[in-house]
């Protein structure tokens, strides 16, 4: 469960057109700026919601409202990225505390003489609804960088479509988007890093990035986080729920229930670190030993998942790193 997630559900009530907006149920809080942090909302409550305001706008509305949260920030993370002295500095903060907005992890890939920023979720069926959330995600992003007069030099995103925006990408990210990508990504070119945000201030970074490791902390106690450290240890070893429960010392329906509080099952979980696990290792590793490495029973059983995972086989996963970026300006 999310304090951030309802922050993002702010920032969408915000750019949610005053019509459509009595259409829709929102969780509450949404109208505090910010969110009081003692108010909750599941991740999988804020895809419902996305995936609500299909007819609002669906991806380009989430888009839309993600650049705004860049540009106009309320809440810690958007308020750090503004506050930063360089777009570099954005970046490494984005990586290092973006676990705390949302589901996801942010990674920094070199490309050449570019940058690339890409969103690593651990969804475990994607939804229309997940979608919109990755396109506000990339939006919070372009939005920041458009502080510092940047304009990314690609983006791309899942779903299908022009864009995934339905022929709007342009109009909010300043750059055409491709469509039908594995993970949200952002590039931006290297020369840009230097730019510098209107109203950077240190000191005020500095405080949020403080305030932003503690709650990267607690986010850790929680007990996904546990489960997902040792998911990683014993992946090989094709460890249960059982297994999970008696190292943690609880009782499965403990564990159960404990997981279910904050938005999430151990199937979720045990998918998403092998989802991470299977990207990392297909850049050098054939399909049987990474189907091993996952613990599935046989190729075909991790064929099936990584299908699920990314709408592309392993072997086609393998084929765009070889012919590069998935990224077209």
């Amino acid at each position: 469960m999310s304090s951030e997630a309802l922050g993002i559900a702010y920032y969408l009530h915000r750019s949610t057109p005053d019509l459509a907006r009595t259409m829709v149920r929102w969780p509450r809080g949404v109208t505090q700026a910010p969110p009081d942090e003692t108010d909750r909302l599941p991740t999988r409550d804020l895809a419902a919601l996305l995936e609500s305001l299909e007819r609002a706008g669906g991806s380009a509305l989430a888009a839309r409202a993600g650049v705004d949260a860049g540009l106009r920030p309320a809440t810690a993370l958007p308020l750090l990225l503004r506050s930063s002295a360089s777009v570099e500095a954005q970046i490494e903060r984005a990586v290092a505390y973006w676990r705390v907005l949302s589901s996801s992890t942010l990674e920094r890939r070199s490309v050449g003489d570019s940058v690339e920023l890409v969103i690593v979720d651990e969804w475990r069926d994607r939804t229309r609804g997940h979608d919109h959330y990755a396109a506000f995600l990339v939006g919070l992003l372009v939005g920041a960088l458009r502080h510092a007069q940047v304009t990314p030099e690609a983006v791309a995103l899942p779903g299908s479509g022009p864009g995934s925006l339905n022929g709007s990408s342009y109009a909010v990210f300043g750059v055409h988007a491709s469509s039908g990508s594995d993970l949200p990504r952002v590039r931006v070119a290297a020369w840009d890093l230097l730019a510098a945000p209107r109203g950077a201030d240190g000191d005020v970074a500095t405080f949020l990035g403080a305030h932003l490791g503690r709650t990267l902390e607690r986010l850790q106690m929680a007990i996904s986080w546990q489960v997902d450290e040792l998911l990683r240890d014993h992946l090989a070893d094709g460890m249960g729920m059982r297994g999970a429960a008696k190292l943690l010392g609880l009782s499965e329906r403990t564990l159960r229930r404990r997981l279910d509080e904050e938005g999430t099952s151990f199937r979720e979980r045990l998918d998403g670190v092998r989802r991470a696990r299977a990207l990392e290792l297909l850049t050098h590793e054939d399909v049987d030993p990474v189907a091993r490495a996952l613990g599935f029973v046989d190729a075909r059983s991790f064929q099936r998942a990584f299908r699920r995972w990314t709408r592309m086989t392993p072997l086609a996963y393998q084929r765009s790193l070889r012919e590069g970026p998935a990224l077209h300006a």
